[in-house]
């Protein structure tokens, strides 16, 4: 196990998907989430930076492969690149990979925060389900969230502020905080979401995987949507 160790984006925000009891999904498009969470902190450990003066594109700083899977993932990709390309080409790319989301879950289950457990449906179909073993670390998480919104005069780290964007932006916000406290704080929450209680690197970095986490759900829907027509 390396509970220890903290928690990346990524894990926090599939964490807050995760239904605590039944082990399964709230909600869909986790692989987008879960790439945008890699791509956010990627840009703020300026791993990768965005390259303004390029056209905006990637540019990676890693000089050797990480060792977590999925920032190796993204490190992989865009050394396949025969040219540069933008934050939401590598993001798409990133969530089309079909081991995403179970990479990221066995990262939780290592940590011995969620169990991997295999459940039969109709006694005919099996499926993997991951049930909170430990709910230490996602109570942090909440309590984190919470104290960000609900406090205004609270500085907000960067970390907590590209979590809270993502889980708005991806409605995973729900695990933190009901509809009732969403509504009430809503402007606090969107100038989280936005960056503005942030510095300008984390803003940019926001902004950026906002955008881009838009865009690759909009193509992903339109693609879906022309499939089954």
């Amino acid at each position: 196990m390396t509970e220890s160790k903290p928690l990346h984006l990524y894990e926090e925000l599939l964490l807050l998907a995760l239904h605590d009891e039944k082990g399964t999904l709230n909600g869909g498009y986790i692989e987008h989430a879960l790439s945008g969470a890699v791509l956010a902190e990627l840009l703020l450990e300026e791993q990768i930076i965005i390259d303004d003066q390029a056209n905006g594109t990637i540019k990676l700083q890693m000089e050797k492969e990480p060792d977590d899977p999925l920032f190796r993932k993204a490190y992989r990709l865009i050394n396949l690149w025969q040219k540069p390309k933008n934050l939401e080409a590598l993001l798409s790319e990133l969530a089309n990979l079909s081991s995403l989301r179970y990479l990221a879950t066995e990262q939780l289950c290592d940590r011995g925060i969620v169990d991997d457990v295999e459940e039969t449906i109709l006694y005919i179909f099996s499926r993997k389900v991951y049930p909170t073993l430990n709910p230490a670390p996602e109570q942090e998480i909440i309590s984190r969230m919470r104290d960000g919104i609900f406090k205004e005069n609270a500085q907000i780290e960067p970390r907590t502020c590209a979590l809270i964007s993502l889980a708005h932006h991806t409605d995973y916000i729900t695990a933190a905080i009901n509809f009732h406290e969403r509504a009430k704080h809503k402007a606090r929450i969107e100038a989280i979401a936005k960056g503005e209680l942030a510095g300008s690197a984390t803003q940019k970095a926001i902004a950026a995987c906002q955008a881009a986490v838009a865009a690759s759900l909009v193509m992903t829907t339109i693609m879906m949507t022309q499939f089954n027509n």
